[in-house]
This record gives C-alpha cells, structure tokens and sequence, in this order.
C-alpha cells in the first residue's frame, strides 16, 4: 500500500534505529517510506529524490535519531544552560553531528516540508541492542538509556541554520528555501517541540500518542485509564493540542464518573447557583 508515514534519518546512524522508530508502538498495518530502498542508486533517479512529493501524501514524518549519551549531560545550570548546551554541540566532532538529524541538511529539508504539508513531525530516540544466548542473537532491545535527557537538552539549541551538507549551493538553495518559507524561527519551534514531546513519551514510555499521530487511533483509545495522566504529559509536551483536549476530556469523565453521588450533587448545585447569579446580575 501507499506509505503513511515518512522516515527521516541521518545517513550516519545505526540500521537498528531507524527500524526501532518505525515500529515501536505502530500498527501492524503501518506503510512508511524509507530512501534507501525507495530511491533508485543510479542515473535516472532525479524524481526518486524530490521527497516533498512522497511527504505531502503521507500524515505523519518520523524522525529516527540515535542516543549520544555525551549529549544527555545533567551538569548545566539553568542560568547558562543555552550557552553551555552550545558549546558542548560546538565541540562534537563531524563523524558525532553527523548521526544527529538536526546537524543533516536534508533532514532539515524534509522537517521544512512536512510543516509546509501539515503533516505531524515526531521524533524517535534508542540504540538497537541485541539480545544474545549462547552467542545466538534471539531478538533486539530498544535501549532509551538517556535518551529523555538527550532529548530535553537538543530541544534548548535547536538551530536548523547549524544543519550542514557536501556541498554548498546546496545548503544554500535549501536553507534559503526555509527561511523564505515557514521561516527559521518556526522551523526551530517545531523541532523543539517535538524534541520535548519525545523526552516526554519515552520518559513516560508512552508511544499511543504518537500512533494516534499517525492515524493509528486503536492503541490511545484501549489505554487503561490509569495511563491517562501520562499521555496527558506527552500530548502537551509536544504540543499536540487535538489530542490533549480529547484526553483531558477522556480523563474529566473517568474522574467524574469516580466522584462520590452526593458530592457530585453538590458540584452541580454550586453550579446552578453561580448560574442563577449571573443571569440576576445581566
């Protein structure tokens, strides 16, 4: 079938990853679009690399990074926090920024045109581990060991000017495009809100939420209620303000639903009254 959702990856970063973000928490039933199996490797392959094509008819970008453990330092104060998270990106070496989706060009270029399509940008965070016995590998962990913290600190300084590329007339024409565009300081906004909702959803370990994004409603709507006040967290992390209104809906029923008959009859009385006094007043 037609893809739904488009994979974003940095080209330097581990295979594990990118599959781990595709899947975890997804449907069965989930198409998504990666480059290194859609995209031709020889002459003839110009409309394979035009994305905004292939982004505008999906409903959701999935952004697969792997997690640097430099990065998630918990040892800035908050008073310099920007400056000191700048210095600490400033000093990564080429090989390091270039597992990082943000410090890439073209996933820069993919992130402006999913905003410019509407399309829900969410970001996925974890190293594939193997799992072995007896020297046999019998599965792969999703290790989010630091991934929150790394997630929370990218979040700070995201600067999609900073992306990088081979060659210049590239990043030219492209973050040109961007800043004639949605703009670089909207650009920058979304990114980190995404950032923040992630740091949210894995420290919660909830991933309905991103699903629901993904039109893969059956996950968040079969939650337990007792998980409702952590994907109330993750939605409004990340900003997703349709989702968090239905939640926090979901979750005034539950709880209204729990209250004891005679204070709810109580509740409603305040209620009547405060009405009453404000028709008396108009």
């Amino acid at each position: 079938g037609e893809a739904t959702v488009f994979m974003s990856h940095a080209w330097g970063a581990g295979w594990g990853s990118l599959v781990l973000a595709a899947r975890l928490g997804a449907s069965p039933t989930r198409h998504v679009w990666i480059d290194c199996f859609a995209v031709r490797q020889w002459p003839g392959n110009a409309a394979d690399l035009d994305c905004r094509g292939v982004i505008r008819g999906c409903v959701a970008l999935v952004i697969a990074s792997p997690v640097l453990s430099r990065i998630a330092t918990t040892s800035i104060e908050w008073r310099t926090q920007h400056k000191d998270l700048k210095s600490l990106l400033d000093k990564l070496d080429r090989s390091m920024k270039g597992l990082l989706f943000p410090f890439r060009l073209w996933c820069i270029v993919e992130i402006h045109a999913a905003i410019a399509y509407g399309l829900h940008i969410i970001v996925r965070a974890g190293n594939a581990t193997c799992i072995r016995e007896d020297g046999v590998i019998t599965g792969v962990l999703n290790d989010t060991e630091n991934a929150a913290q790394m997630l929370e600190n990218l979040s700070h300084v995201i600067d999609v000017e900073s992306a990088s590329c081979a060659v210049q007339a590239d990043y030219d024409r492209e973050i040109g495009s961007v800043r004639s565009g949605a703009g670089v300081r909207a650009v920058n906004s979304q990114v980190a809100g995404a950032l923040r909702g992630a740091a949210s959803s894995v420290r919660e370990m909830i991933f309905a939420v991103d699903a629901a994004l993904c039109d893969e409603s059956d996950a968040l709507r079969n939650m337990p209620d007792s998980r409702l006040p952590q994907a109330v967290k993750a939605a409004a992390a990340g900003g997703r303000t349709e989702l968090l209104h239905e939640l926090l809906r979901r979750f005034a029923e539950r709880q209204h639903a729990q209250m004891p008959r005679r204070r709810r009859r109580n509740i409603l009385s305040s209620r009547m009254l405060s009405q009453l006094g404000e028709r008396r007043r108009s």
